[in-house]
């Protein structure tokens, strides 16, 4: 008896309407590219982050393992053809009708040649893409990514997202993604679905974070980038607190707190929570140095600090926003931001009503009564 094909058809993945779907450009943002990967069947444990500089001092925050490097670039000259071919265990072309999708395409790539350290959801989304394609030619793969539905859903979904607007097929999209990994025979290989195929870029990669920094500067140095670019990991979820989180923690005076969530999977994960701007984030050092470095945390921790309780009675916390004072002059709601409080104290409005407020005491009212 013939055992049946449990493989999806490209066919069984297409709908009506997936012909004219039009795939819009993703946003270079690691935490938009983690959950759309988590949707697409990445597990829990492996995230994409960001690169903030390419020198040694700024790798050494990457955390490892990372097994794949994604670069979004500007090009500003076209790079020679005559290269050297690599084997991988994954590589997809990219056809006109994906001619945007650049950004899944380089997701793709970094995931499905990592499959030695990563083991995709059971019957997610990717899982069925790679066993539908695994034997397919570069075009077919591209062919079926083009009629996957799910895919197509998920992705609408996360477009959106990291960006203010949805750039459209009109628009003039300036940048595009490739893929560096090191192969079983540790070359780092290039991934660009422009491309005839695979490139080697060092026979003899022996770090890939530091490799791809290398390739990548040289690249700018020739005037082939652009400076003008991102550079993201893929990369497995510490499993504590390191020391360089820790010390981070120590010195935030209390903003910054360790917390327990629950993952897709129901397992416990240690985050980060930012208590002056409500922000959580993965016990990385690269990301809690970029949060505290940021403008919002520097003005959210001026403000969280700041001695409010000096303009009672006149301004008092909300009883039922935490985050917002509530003016007992007037009765407007006002955000915890000193300048805003100030501004509202000197307007007209508030110095004519304050003429005719009194406050009383508890006690007197009721020596009153």
């Amino acid at each position: 008896m013939t055992k049946p094909n449990l493989l999806p058809r490209s066919s069984d993945m297409a709908s009506e309407t997936s012909a004219e779907f039009s795939w819009p450009p993703l946003e270079s943002n690691p935490e938009v590219f983690t959950e759309y990967l988590y949707q697409l069947g990445l597990p829990s444990d492996w995230f994409v982050g960001e690169v903030f500089g390419l020198d040694d001092d700024s790798l050494g925050f990457v955390p490892r393992p990372a097994v794949a490097v994604i670069v979004t670039f500007e090009s500003l000259k076209k790079e020679t053809d005559a290269v050297a071919a690599a084997k991988v265990d994954f590589f997809m072309k990219q056809s006109p009708k994906l001619d945007y999708a650049c950004g899944v395409i380089a997701c793709i790539h970094s995931v499905l040649n990592s499959l030695d350290s990563i083991t995709l959801v059971e019957n997610s989304i990717l899982e069925k893409y790679y066993r539908a394609t695994k034997t397919q030619s570069p075009a077919d793969r591209a062919t079926t990514l083009e009629n996957m539905t799910e895919f197509q859903e998920v992705h609408t979904s996360y477009a959106s997202l990291g960006q203010s607007s949805v750039p459209t097929a009109e628009d003039d999209v300036k940048h595009h993604f490739v893929t560096f990994v090191q192969n079983a025979l540790g070359q780092l290989i290039e991934l660009d679905g422009l491309k005839k195929g695979p490139v080697v870029v060092n026979a003899a990669s022996s770090d890939i974070l530091k490799d791809t920094a290398a390739v990548i500067q040289a690249r700018i140095e020739a005037g082939v980038y652009s400076d003008s670019l991102a550079v993201l990991t893929l990369a497995k979820v510490a499993d504590d607190i390191d020391a360089a989180v820790q010390a981070l923690i120590d010195s935030s005076n209390g903003v910054l707190e360790v917390t327990s969530v629950e993952n897709k999977d129901g397992a416990k994960v240690s985050r980060i929570k930012c208590t002056a701007t409500g922000h959580e984030m993965p016990p990385r050092a690269d990301i809690v140095t970029a949060h505290v470095n940021s403008k919002r945390f520097k003005k959210a921790t001026e403000w969280y600090s700041y001695d409010f309780a000096q303009f009672e009675p006149y301004i008092v916390s909300h009883r039922r926003k935490p985050k917002c004072l509530f003016c007992n002059v007037t009765g407007i709601v006002l955000n915890k931001i000193p300048s805003e409080v100030e501004k509202h104290m000197q307007g007209r409005k508030f110095v004519r009503m304050k003429e005719h407020v009194k406050f009383f005491d508890e006690a007197e009212i009721d020596k009153d009564d």
